[in-house]
């Protein structure tokens, strides 16, 4: 039986997953077996919007791919039993350990980048991917068979793919329930960020000084609105997608079908990934919303989003389509890359103790 220190040590891995937001949408169970049982805990929001479900299920598979990893650096196998109990939809998984005598060294290697991952969202040079970039970027989501990864580094199609991206920030900013789940989730005061340990702290978004003031005016919608009246929120979308264009390429994840195992796996090649990135010294942003947004705004009477915010999201999920893959597959995942400085800062996590159930 696994010892209880290394199980722990295995679990806090896990729970240094990216979420969207920082939301941590996950809780850990030790079993009397030491097993672990991953569980959904699910946010307020959820209930406006499905696709969070989805995209909760990819952090969930990040969590999964942390501990496969974290196993294997202390010599031990990981096994995933995925949604083992039919009538709890909310228990993603229940992982046990094998000791494995032969440790998987790659795997092993990319433990200690665990705590070096972080989003990026400054400007990145412009310098393109070597050729020995492009091949670790690779080879690290090969695992995954039901994923395909896609690396577009054309000039071109990274400015459509950048254009294409920074529709989110229209229609976040724009939305009113959009609005209110995006700065639900942001932070403005180091106290606030210790006393929550969850969402954004705000010069995570690598806002200039006087442009995180008027964002702060941005949180109260009335504001918000009015200011839109006189085009900030397009003025921000583009100043996004120019520094989206200013990457050395964009990345695109694509699945067969939308199901909650490719969810996962998505989740789980996406972490791999961006831990091989940040072991070649790359920077890397998740800018994945559009498609799942996309999906959202297609459904037959969907009360949240409007027409024009409808018509914006299908042609901008028409569009990384098209630069791609083929129309079949569905987008799972999107984000840029590139050489450029660290982050300025970096987001807070929920103490281990608050994330186990009893």
């Amino acid at each position: 039986m696994i010892p209880k220190e290394i199980l722990l040590k295995i679990i806090k891995a896990g729970s240094l997953a990216p979420s969207a937001d920082n939301g941590q949408p996950w809780r850990f169970k030790i079993t009397e077996q030491q097993d672990v049982e991953l569980f959904r805990h699910p946010g307020m929001f959820e209930k406006d919007l499905s696709v969070l479900k989805e995209v909760s299920l990819i952090g969930h598979g990040a969590v999964i791919e942390n501990m496969r990893i974290a196993s294997a650096y202390f010599s031990y196998q990981m096994r995933v039993d995925f949604f083992p109990d039919a009538g709890n939809s909310n228990l993603v998984a229940r992982l046990n350990f094998d000791a494995r005598q032969d440790k998987d060294l790659y795997l092993a290697s990319l433990y200690n980048f665990i705590t070096k991952r972080c989003t990026n969202r400054s400007p990145y040079k412009n310098a393109a991917l070597t050729e020995l970039e492009n091949k670790k970027l690779t080879g690290a989501g090969d695992d995954f068979k039901d994923v395909m990864l896609k690396i577009i580094a054309d000039k071109e199609s990274v400015r459509g793919l950048a254009e294409a991206v920074s529709t989110n920030e229209r229609v976040v900013l724009s939305n009113p329930v959009l609005h209110k789940y995006f700065f639900n989730l942001i932070r403005f005061s180091q106290s606030k960020t210790e006393q929550t340990q969850n969402g954004m702290h705000v010069r995570t978004l690598a806002m200039p000084p006087p442009a995180e003031m008027i964002f702060y005016l941005c949180k109260y919608w009335p504001i918000m609105k009015f200011l839109s009246f006189f085009g900030l929120i397009k003025t921000i979308a583009r100043q996004n997608s120019k520094i989206y264009q200013n990457s050395a390429a964009f990345g695109v994840l694509l699945i067969k079908e939308p199901s909650p195992i490719n969810f996962i796996n998505t989740g789980q090649a996406m972490q791999k990934i961006w831990l091989q990135a940040t072991a070649l010294g790359l920077q890397f942003q998740p800018t994945a919303a559009v498609p799942y947004y996309a999906r959202e705004a297609s459904e037959k009477n969907n009360p949240i989003f409007g027409g024009n915010e409808k018509e914006l999201l299908l042609s901008a999920y028409k569009t990384i389509k098209k630069i791609s893959a083929d129309p079949n597959l569905t987008v799972s995942f999107v984000f840029r890359i590139g050489q450029g400085l660290p982050p300025r800062a970096r987001t807070t996590r929920l103490e281990l103790s608050k994330l186990l159930i009893a």
